[in-house]
């Protein structure tokens, strides 16, 4: 889900150049904000688990999207015609010299990415009152047909396509904390398309079927829980899918050589499909998200980048809950990340972040958390 300017201003190619000079840094820009969302207490027939992992990885998903949005990449050079001269009128005299001529090289299709994230949080299970912090290890790949963008009409479209998976881990060093089983895995197939345009505009639209799978087992065997369990697919069990079309809008604003504003919109609809124990599949859960965000990006050195922002969400849940009604709830985000981007394959990033949630449903009670996170991303294109 990249996009790229079409064009960019001179003082906006020097804040690319020094703060984010390779595309590998939107990927890891596009994690190094996530507010790891874990979910509140669920509505009656909505498992617990269920919502803790759909609001966790979407959290994931969406600051992507907005990342990439608010840091479009640059361009390679095209490469020369031919060698330089060795003498003034060379070519005039011989010709051009195809034969000493470089060979192009083809631009690369393919992406792969890996991304490990070690986190902390102050209320792992967003309640209101006795809140429990533990660690997160979220480990997420992602293999994406991702071509160059090409020209259409005033800027440029990009479209990306392929699969992500992601492995959301509480406490693993306790082998019998009660968090464990709310371990979930998550598998994504992806299609978007991104549209640059008038020099700081950015449009996208995507598509997202996501599947997640839950290991409840660990609930009912005490003390079972070991880190072979992940890669044993018989210890996970479906408990949601659903197709999620989303949409975006988002604007780059140069402020000086060094820093630049982004203002994003996001939106998009779940059309979801809950297991529910003894019960039909329920769709209780599919909700409308709209969301606003503001990240200010400065490079105060060469290969560093520090990122406050803050990001205002709210949610409309279409179907009545049990608590009588339309669910609404509202969230706000405020952060801080330093980037570091050592390499054009690898970068590394370290996030501060709160989370101040307020709901109209008396099951989803109003909850606040602080969570501390580092990562490391490496990316191979082909």
């Amino acid at each position: 889900m990249l996009t790229e300017n079409h064009s960019l201003s001179p003082s906006a190619a020097r804040l690319q150049r020094t703060a984010l000079p390779q595309r590998t840094a939107l990927l890891l820009a596009s994690v190094c904000s996530c507010y790891f969302l874990v979910s509140e207490k669920a509505q009656s027939q909505t498992p617990a688990a269920v919502e803790n992992a759909v609001r966790q990885a979407e959290s994931l998903r969406r600051e992507a999207d907005q990342r990439q949005q608010a840091a479009p990449a640059q361009e390679a050079a095209p490469p020369a015609d031919g060698p330089p001269e060795t003498y003034p009128g060379e070519n005039a005299d011989l010709g051009p010299q195809a034969i000493l001529k470089g060979k192009p090289k083809r631009k690369p299709l393919f992406e792969f990415s890996a991304d490990t994230m070690f986190t902390w949080t102050s209320n792992a299970t967003s309640v209101a009152e006795n809140p429990r912090e533990a660690g997160i290890v979220a480990e997420t790949f992602s293999l994406a047909l991702a071509p160059a963008p090409v020209d259409l009409g005033p800027g440029k479209l990009s479209v990306r396509a392929g699969y992500r998976h992601l492995f959301w881990l509480y406490d693993i060093w306790r082998v019998n904390s009660a968090l464990n089983g709310n371990n979930f895995e998550m598998s994504t197939g992806f299609l978007s398309s991104n549209f640059s345009f008038a020099e700081n505009w950015n449009a996208s639209l995507g598509l997202d079927y996501n599947r997640i799978m839950n290991d409840s087992g660990v609930q009912s065997e005490p003390n079972q829980w070991r880190i072979g369990r992940v890669t044993d697919a018989s210890k996970w069990t479906e408990i949601y899918t659903e197709w999620n079309p989303s949409w975006s809008l988002s604007r780059n604003i140069t402020l000086t050589d060094k820093a630049g504003l982004s203002v994003s919109y996001n939106g998009g609809y779940h059309f979801t499909q809950v297991d529910q124990e003894n019960a039909p599949r329920t769709w209780s859960s599919d909700h409308l998200d709209n969301g606003v965000s503001l990240t200010l990006s400065y490079a105060p050195i060469e290969k560093w980048v520090l990122q406050p922002g803050v990001r205002f969400t709210h949610q409309i849940y279409t179907q009545p809950q049990s608590a009588g009604g339309h669910r609404m709830d509202r969230t706000l985000n405020p952060s801080l990340t330093v980037l570091w981007m050592p390499s054009a394959r690898w970068s590394l990033r370290f996030t501060v972040n709160s989370e101040f949630k307020h709901s109209n449903n008396i099951d989803n009670p109003n909850y606040s958390k602080v969570e501390g996170a580092s990562g490391v991303t490496f990316t191979f294109k082909f």
